[in-house]
């Protein structure tokens, strides 16, 4: 009986290790084939990154009428996977006016070493739209006239605004305007609608307002506390920071009840300003800054110098109706 106990037991351990050695063969080859397919993921999405920066940064420079497949989408994809290659680019005018959009086409090799297949070829394809802003962040509480005669001479240009402005004087009172029922130039802008005050104007100022604003949009005017904003004011001055304001064409209501129909954004940089004294003293004096601001594309105008890129399509064909939109 002993005997027998001792065979049986030497049979079993043999079906043990014929089981672990099978046992072995799946879990080793399920192990070789995540890594291979943990490689190919992560050179997917390298690849992803590298079409995405490429379509954004020719999107960039056509939004300023250059030609961004010839001049930097390659460069860009390369320096972000050095072992992509471009395969197309293309670019299309969008229905909205100054819109339009670039796709960028790329693969990459890729080896399989544990995969029944010898290599095989990954591929991306990105789409970044360009416009004027639809909505934008960080705006300052400002707002400016879009017919003051000199801010409007820069805009309609025959080149359009593409390049800064000289220093523009522009003072607080209401000569030499064209917006509709306007009191003055410039009009300082509550944007949530909660009467803040002096506290929301230094820090919407200082930082720009936290939430995207929308183009057009009505918004009512800050009234007074304007004289508490000038170290703000001559903070921006001394640092020389470029901030996205409002442009308004005209306004419904008078005093508190007021509000101004913003229509668009440019960039501006202040240079001088006075807010206190007689009103025929006040003004502010600005460069105005073409460029590009955080928002969502496509806006309806006017073109006041101010761009913005987004991805509007990945793998999929930008012609659905959300590129240049």
């Amino acid at each position: 009986m002993r005997v027998k106990l001792r065979e049986r037991a030497h049979r079993e351990e043999g079906v043990v290790m014929i089981m672990v050695a099978l046992s072995m063969v799946v879990i080793l080859g399920g192990a070789a084939i995540s890594v291979d397919l943990g490689n190919a993921w992560q050179s997917k999405r390298q690849l992803h990154t590298a079409s995405d920066s490429a379509a954004l940064s020719a999107g960039e420079v056509y939004a300023f009428k250059g030609n961004g497949c010839a001049s930097i989408a390659g460069s860009y994809l390369n320096n972000n996977d050095s072992a992509s290659s471009q395969a197309s680019c293309t670019a299309a005018s969008g229905s909205a006016p100054s819109s339009g959009y670039v796709t960028v086409g790329a693969t990459k090799p890729i080896t399989w070493h544990f995969v029944n297949k010898a290599s095989s070829t990954l591929t991306s394809q990105t789409s970044a739209e360009w416009g004027l802003p639809a909505s934008a962040g960080g705006m300052r509480p400002f707002a400016l006239c879009e017919n003051y005669p000199a801010f409007n001479a820069w805009m309609n240009n025959p080149a359009g605004p593409a390049g800064t402005s000289a220093s523009i004087t522009i003072p607080f009172t209401n000569g030499n305007l064209g917006c509709q029922n306007a009191p003055g130039n410039w009009a300082f802008l509550d944007y949530n609608g909660t009467s803040g005050g002096a506290n929301d104007l230094k820090d919407w100022f200082a930082n720009g307002y936290p939430d995207p604003v929308t183009f057009p949009s009505n918004i009512a005017p800050q009234t007074g506390h304007v004289s508490s904003l000038q170290s703000t004011l001559q903070t921006l001055v001394s640092a020389g920071t470029v901030f996205p304001i409002a442009v308004y064409d005209l306004v419904n209501g008078t005093g508190n009840n007021a509000s101004y129909h913003a229509v668009g954004v440019v960039q501006v940089q202040l240079i001088d300003f006075s807010i206190t004294g007689s009103p025929s003293n006040q003004y502010m004096t600005f460069k105005f800054v073409p460029g590009f601001v955080t928002g969502v594309c496509c806006g309806t105008g006017p073109d006041a110098g101010s761009r913005v890129v987004n991805i509007c399509a990945v793998n999929k064909d930008p012609k659905a109706g959300e590129c240049g939109t």
